[in-house]
């Protein structure tokens, strides 16, 4: 969670020093930013683990897409349930990214550790 607040206040100061302080307005799109990019570790967003699937960009839903303009309420609701059937799975193969990842770092922290000695 630490790294988390690092990265979120790290963006904030940066908006915030484009935008003189605006902190109430720059928060929402700080937090969307964090929650619609993948995770190096992942290889997800923390979007789609959470709900399933990619979320929708702004620009998709004011000029329209592909996706959006061929939306049904029907083949939602169908995509919805298949997108929660392999959610799990999603879930799955992120922990084993994240694993791997956790592996890698060891490696390479160990091995920093033994060239030093």
């Amino acid at each position: 969670m630490e790294a988390v607040n690092k990265i979120i206040k790290h963006t904030l100061k940066t908006k915030l020093e484009e935008r003189k302080g605006n902190w109430p307005e720059e928060l929402p799109k700080v937090m969307w930013s964090y929650k619609t990019t993948p995770r190096s570790t992942t290889g997800e967003t923390p979007f789609m683990l959470t709900y399933g699937y990619e979320a929708m960009v702004p620009v998709e839903v004011s000029t329209g897409s592909l996706r959006r303009d061929r939306y049904t309420e029907e083949d939602a609701e169908v995509n919805q349930m298949l997108h929660l059937d392999l959610l799990e799975e999603a879930r799955e193969n992120s922990q084993l990214r994240f694993a791997a990842y956790q592996q890698r770092a060891a490696r390479y922290y160990n091995k920093k550790e033994r060239d030093s000695c």
